[in-house]
């Protein structure tokens, strides 16, 4: 109730929390990769082969889905085959703006 308050678009301030979320979750996983290897932190209940290559995988790649996310908001990209759609990252933070 309190973001109404505020002069915020609720659905705006999802997106944008999302997105942060995104962009933290890849350092955390490392983070979370790193403690569970540790014998001295977790004694024998390291992780074994499997959960350390679907771990380390899955940090990958989110860091890569976070840094094309920052690129692509930077320089306004858009990977659509359609013609006309080269502005659609603008136009949908126009939207968002917009609300």
């Amino acid at each position: 109730m309190a973001i109404n308050f505020l002069g915020n678009n609720p659905i705006t301030a999802l997106v944008l929390i999302a997105v942060l979320n995104g962009i933290v979750a890849a350092p955390l996983i490392v983070l979370v990769m790193l403690v569970s290897n540790s014998r001295t932190a977790m004694g024998e209940r390291t992780n074994g082969r499997l959960l350390n290559v679907v771990g380390w995988v899955t940090a990958i790649v989110m860091g890569a889905a976070a840094i094309g996310l920052i690129v692509t908001s930077i320089l306004g990209y858009s990977f659509s085959s359609s013609a006309g759609t080269a502005s659609r990252p603008r136009a949908i933070r126009a939207q968002l703006r917009a609300g």
